[in-house]
């Protein structure tokens, strides 16, 4: 992965050993390395080369760790003072905050950190994706 698409709080997932999968939130970024905490066991961390990160696939699963709510043709997440609707194809963001609305089309949304990563830079917040076993 390439340390420019990565934020503080992204989920990626490394592979320590060949039969193993581990999803990592990123918590540190150095030059070479990331520090993530495990996703699964808050209070745990590992340092990983960027070599050895690998996205993570997105699907509809993430949207409701997120906390939306499927509806029709749209995805919708309400707030206290932000609400945020994506459609079906994970192509066009409406969001709504303080009353203000922004609208973003024509997004490709692959990696579950690319949605992070919109969702922050049009709404000022971070998307909270709580581990639910």
């Amino acid at each position: 992965m390439e340390s420019t698409s990565l934020r503080i709080g992204n989920i990626i997932k490394v592979f320590p050993k060949t039969d193993e999968v581990v999803l990592l939130r990123v918590k540190e970024i150095h030059k070479e390395t990331v520090v993530g905490e495990f996703y699964k066991s808050p209070g745990f961390y590992l340092r990983a080369t960027f070599k050895d990160l690998n996205p993570v696939e997105f699907s509809d699963d993430w949207l409701i760790k997120a906390g939306f709510k499927h509806g029709g043709e749209l995805w919708l997440l309400e707030g206290i003072n932000t609400n945020c609707t994506i459609d079906e194809k994970i192509s066009s963001f409406s969001i709504t905050r303080n009353n203000k609305s922004i609208k973003l089309e024509g997004v490709e949304i692959i990696f579950l950190h690319q949605l992070q990563n919109v969702y922050s830079a049009i709404s000022g917040d971070d998307l909270n994706i709580a581990y639910t076993g």
